[in-house]
């Protein structure tokens, strides 16, 4: 019997959802990844993983390859049997997405194809074999879409926003509730490299050489979007107004993108670990168009439903 197993691909985390006997399981990971050469001087923090005779480190430093490479990089193979081998036990059926600047029907097949099939690799040093009995490569944000309306009983159309750390990605959906599927308007998908790593950089010209006594902030911000530890944070007046203009910024784009159609929406879906930084409400209380924020976990979550339907268990 197959395991199912949704996974959130982002370029800053890796997110699972799966169960393992009754117990719902989401776990994390950073897309840190990167060659490496052993040199004996490897502590038991150190994660290792060796793949067709080359060995990774995991955890320690960000990767190099971004956009469209990323996912078919040998990093990123990396990272996503690492994740699966905790599942080792089972054949797994996979649900996973792609990001939709790159989520053609060509590029959802490649990676369809490099992602399934009988893999054996080495986790600190620890033989495993995982073997993934088919991969479905979905949208990126179709799956917290999917999550969301699964429980509407009517057709409704929605727009999404997913604030990722390298990318912000918003897409147009008609939730067909007779299917119980998200049908994704292909043509008004758009991706922008505008996600919490630019807004960091935009923070440190902003902020860090002007009002170095304000650099604290810059920080704490850091840490948040590149640990993932999210939380309610007392902001200075200037970090405030930083973030503010950068959120007003990105938002106009998204909304010029869509011709200003977004603003005919029921309400609108935010999701990605950005958007506990970035107070995307603010920009569409005056239309009075209700904001449905998301957890993190939201695409992963869509993905493993999406799975249970496809595959029983």
């Amino acid at each position: 019997m197959m395991k199912v197993v949704g996974l959130d691909a982002g370029q800053g985390w890796f997110k699972v959802r799966t169960q393992v006997g009754e117990q719902p399981v989401r776990k994390k990971f950073p897309t840190m990844v990167e060659p490496y050469s052993p040199s004996g001087r490897e502590t038991e923090e150190d994660v290792m993983v060796e793949v067709g005779g080359k060995t990774y480190r995991l955890f320690r430093r960000g990767k190099a390859v971004q956009g469209r490479e990323f996912y078919f990089s040998p990093e990123f193979k990396v990272l996503y049997l690492y994740t699966l081998a905790m599942f080792s036990h089972a054949p797994l059926y996979v649900v996973t997405g792609l990001p939709p600047a790159y989520a053609t029907k060509e590029n959802r097949e490649a990676l369809r194809e490099a992602l399934r099939g009988k893999f054996k690799f080495r986790v600190k040093g620890r033989e495993v074999e995982v073997v993934v009995e088919d991969v479905d490569v979905r949208m990126q944000t179709w799956g917290g879409a999917l999550y969301h309306y699964l429980k509407q009983r009517e057709r409704r159309e929605m727009l999404a926003i997913d604030i990722g750390f390298y990318t912000l990605d918003a897409m147009e959906f008609l939730f067909d509730y007779a299917k119980q599927d998200v049908v994704p308007e292909v043509s008004t998908a758009k991706s922008f490299e505008k996600g919490v790593k630019l807004f960091l950089e935009f923070l440190s010209e902003a902020i860090y050489r002007k009002l170095r006594e304000r650099i604290e902030d810059y920080r704490l911000l850091e840490r948040i979007a590149v640990e993932g530890k999210f939380r309610d944070i007392n902001l200075t007046k200037e970090v405030r107004e930083a973030r503010n203009l950068y959120v007003d910024a990105v938002i106009d784009e998204v909304v010029r993108a869509f011709r200003n159609n977004v603003y005919r929406y029921e309400n609108v879906l935010v999701m990605g670990g950005g958007s506990y930084i970035f107070d995307v409400e603010v920009k569409f209380a005056d239309r009075k168009i209700p904001i449905v924020k998301l957890d993190e976990f939201a695409n992963a979550e869509g993905f493993y439903r999406w799975g249970l339907k496809r595959i029983p268990v």
